[in-house]
């Protein structure tokens, strides 16, 4: 199995993108809980990040050795870049519940920090979670991420 990283297009707007948004459990640590999702909001969100100079969102595909076509199972995002000060945010999401606790997530943040630094020259990469997400926050700190600082009452949970 190998992991890929590549530009989401509006063809990335499927019925499956679109079941992970709906699925409460699956979405449960993401702002986009918050937000009525369609095929059309997905694609609408895709463009504007393409559009942006800011904003980089990459679907995480998975290529099986006996299989050619690529599996879209989440996605990972690089910005809001700063490209004054070098430094974004990244945020995650496998999506495809059938590929959790393979090493997805940690492959994902892994190579779009090579990305970030190589492509980008980026400095510094920040990441965020909620306090109870244990997962997200073992991932980071595998990628080598620390903890930083508690933003208390920013987010509502």
């Amino acid at each position: 199995m190998k992991i890929i990283l590549s530009e989401l297009k509006s063809k990335h707007a499927t019925k499956n993108y679109l079941s992970w948004l709906k699925d409460t459990k699956t979405n449960m640590y993401t702002e986009f809980r918050f937000q009525k999702h369609s095929i059309n909001t997905i694609k609408t969100y895709i463009k504007n990040n393409l559009k942006s100079k800011n904003n980089y969102l990459y679907g995480i595909f998975i290529s099986q050795p006996k299989n050619k076509e690529l599996t879209h199972v989440g996605n990972i995002k690089l910005g809001e870049i700063s490209h004054t000060h070098k430094f974004a945010n990244i945020s995650y999401l496998v999506g495809d519940k059938k590929y959790l606790n393979k090493g997805i997530g940690y492959n994902a943040i892994k190579m779009v920090l090579i990305l970030a630094k190589k492509k980008f020259k980026l400095k510094k990469i920040y990441a965020g979670s909620y306090s109870n997400n244990v997962f997200s926050k073992k991932v980071l700190k595998k990628n080598g991420f620390f903890h930083e600082a508690t933003l208390k009452k920013k987010f509502i949970f």
